[in-house]
């Protein structure tokens, strides 16, 4: 039972180095790597408007294939008493690094350069 779950660490490890390699590849940051989970809170931040939110990152990767959780999903908000886009989330996406690697990497994960041209390409129609 031991070996079983040290390979799964190292198993699960080997993904999420790989995913966070490919994250740094693509200039977008990572504030805290995961330590106990599968999932990843991507910090878009300091994208460009207006891919830097959750919502709309998560709308334009669907056209791509590819799943993300806007962060504000996971604020606590009881009683809706914060605007939504004032949520300390609202800048974050989760995503999940639990999928088969070769998934992980087929996906329509765009490179910084395609985030930064869709940017531009929505500024423009807005």
């Amino acid at each position: 039972m031991h070996q079983e779950k040290l390979s799964l660490q190292k198993h699960f490890h080997h993904k999420r180095d790989h995913v966070l390699g490919r994250l740094r590849e693509m200039g977008l940051k990572v504030r805290v790597p995961p330590r106990a989970t599968f999932y990843v809170w991507l910090d878009l931040e300091s994208l460009p408007n207006p891919i830097n939110n959750g919502l709309t990152f998560f709308e334009e990767l669907l056209k791509e294939k590819t799943i993300v959780i806007p962060g504000i999903f996971f604020d606590i908000n009881p009683s809706h008493r914060r605007n939504l886009f004032n949520s300390p989330c609202h800048h974050f996406v989760r995503l999940s690094f639990g999928p088969p690697l070769e998934d992980l990497d087929k996906g329509g994960c765009p490179t910084s350069f395609h985030l930064l041209s869709l940017s531009s390409s929505l500024n423009s129609t807005s």
